[in-house]
């Protein structure tokens, strides 16, 4: 529900999109990647197989995402690395 895949993405087989994920421009999600509630992931970036993107989480454009992100994490790079822990603001999914 809410999820937006924009223009040019690649979701694998097997994959899971929770609810209000947004995926951005020429993104390639790999097989058997599981993405929680209310990730962001930004244009161009990489999810290789076998990983579980935690709620809330956001993904820097152009970033390679090689293991498991923890809930509520900024994430950015190749190999991409933690920079932070988001706000729990929007924990219940109400963003209105």
């Amino acid at each position: 529900n809410n999820s937006s895949i924009h223009t040019g993405s690649i979701i694998g087989h097997e994959s899971q999109i929770g609810n209000s994920v947004f995926i951005a421009h020429g993104c390639n999600v790999s097989g058997l990647v599981h993405i929680e509630d209310g990730v962001f992931i930004g244009a161009g970036v990489t999810v290789v197989p076998r990983i579980k993107i935690g709620k809330w989480s956001f993904i820097g454009a152009g970033s390679v995402v090689t293991k498991n992100i923890p809930a509520y994490s900024f994430i950015f790079g190749n190999p991409g690395k933690y920079i932070k822990t988001i706000a729990k603001k929007y924990d219940s999914g109400n963003i209105l």
